[in-house]
């Protein structure tokens, strides 16, 4: 196997890593740390969340531990096998519906009230391009998120630090930001619309009581957007999450 980006942190992905996690490059290098994985878990409502691009099951497993059910929705077969795996070790496996295929086919079948995205970017060299939108992606889910948002689910998406955030505006006002650091960098943006707002709202004041870091002004100089958005900072270089809200006019 050719070298994979962030071996050293495989520990910060999964802290059960060496009790038998399965992967392979692309699903390791992927995948969100657990204690991101979790914080997206906690902040996305929903008693059955649809998680559309589950790869290697980080964020699968964070839903489920978080007592939620789940659908797991991955296209590559051996994937998602190893996306089982990976939450028998963490024993929630019987709380994960494991399907293999093409999400943008299949959502329709499943009854759920929250969806998780994570597609790919765009592949290798992402990172350098001025900006990225949703056309970037592969597959592009917009369409899908401004469907399910209309239809009153709960939906987060994670986004590149390079994403235009004005295609942001293409879709129901009213989404929540959090920039994330993992391995001791900026990483991500996770973006959030919740049906019932006043939920998120009040897990944001709970950051704000505890709250040890600030949000990089690099990432909310990004932003241009004019609704109101909570904006969050979630240190993820350790197990244990660093988070901070502030409510910015964008």
């Amino acid at each position: 196997m050719k070298a994979i980006k962030g071996w050293r942190y495989r520990h910060q992905l999964f802290s059960r890593f060496d009790n038998g996690i399965e992967f392979d490059k692309e699903g390791f290098e992927s995948s969100k740390s657990e204690s991101v994985a979790l914080f997206i878990a906690r902040h996305l409502p929903g008693k059955t969340v649809l998680d559309a691009f589950t790869g290697i099951g980080g964020c699968a497993i964070a839903f489920a531990r978080e007592g939620k059910h789940v659908i797991s929705v991955e296209i590559n077969d051996e994937r998602s096998r190893m996306a089982q795996n990976n939450a028998m070790v963490y024993g929630v496996e019987s709380q994960i519906n494991f399907v293999v295929g093409d999400l943008i086919k299949l959502w329709r079948r499943f009854d759920f009230d929250a969806a998780y995205f994570d597609p790919s970017w765009g592949g290798l060299g992402y990172e350098n391009l001025a900006s990225l939108n949703f056309s970037s992606f592969k597959p592009n889910v917009l369409h899908l998120i401004k469907k399910l948002t209309d239809l009153g689910k709960s939906v987060a998406i994670t986004l590149p630090l390079n994403f235009d955030l004005n295609e942001l505006k293409r879709i129901k006002k009213g989404a929540h930001l959090y920039f994330n650091e993992q391995y001791g960098k900026p990483y991500c943006i996770h973006c959030i619309w919740v049906a019932a707002p006043e939920i998120i709202d009040a897990q944001d004041q709970e950051m704000d009581r505890g709250a040890v870091a600030r949000a990089p002004d690099h990432s909310l100089n990004r932003a241009r957007q004019k609704q109101r958005i909570g904006c969050a900072s979630l240190c993820a270089a350790t197990h244990r999450s660093y988070v901070t809200t502030t409510a910015v006019e964008l």
